[in-house]
């Protein structure tokens, strides 16, 4: 019986056998001769065929604005409750549909996420140390 040292290696080679699942008609999408050679030619890989060259959209500021708009929105949505968070699936989209229709005042009156009028809102005074219960139900 040979000892066998920490740093020789004994070729093993294994037969799969059977059919490959490989497909072999896409060989010369893969191989990397032929995609440097387009690239030395067009001077791009594949990018713009997908994208078709609409880069234009928005300049750089535009696109640092939007992404400011939806960092917050995302920072205001994950300061909710949870509870509130719960009840919109935890998706700040759906937060921000609910928020925008007129037809939800009440519910968001409700929910504590804004200020309601005299008729929506039950107000309870809070009266301060040494005050009068008096001077706490004059309205301001």
């Amino acid at each position: 019986m040979e000892i066998r040292k920490p740093y020789t290696r004994e070729a093993v080679q294994i037969d799969a056998g059977g059919e490959s699942r490989t497909k072999q008609s896409f060989k010369k999408e893969c191989d990397i001769n032929v995609i440097m050679a387009k690239y030395q030619k067009t001077g791009a890989i594949t990018h713009f065929n997908k994208h078709q060259q609409q880069y234009g959209i928005a300049d750089g500021q535009t696109f640092q604005d939007a992404m400011n708009l939806v960092c917050e929105a995302q920072e205001m949505f994950n300061d909710l409750p949870s509870s509130i968070r719960s009840r919109f699936g935890n998706d700040p989209a759906a937060f921000l549909d609910f928020v925008q229709d007129e037809n939800n005042a009440d519910e968001m009156v409700k929910l504590g996420l804004t200020e309601g009028s005299a008729e929506q809102a039950t107000v309870t005074p809070v009266v301060a140390e040494g005050e009068s219960s008096e001077a706490a139900e004059t309205p301001a």
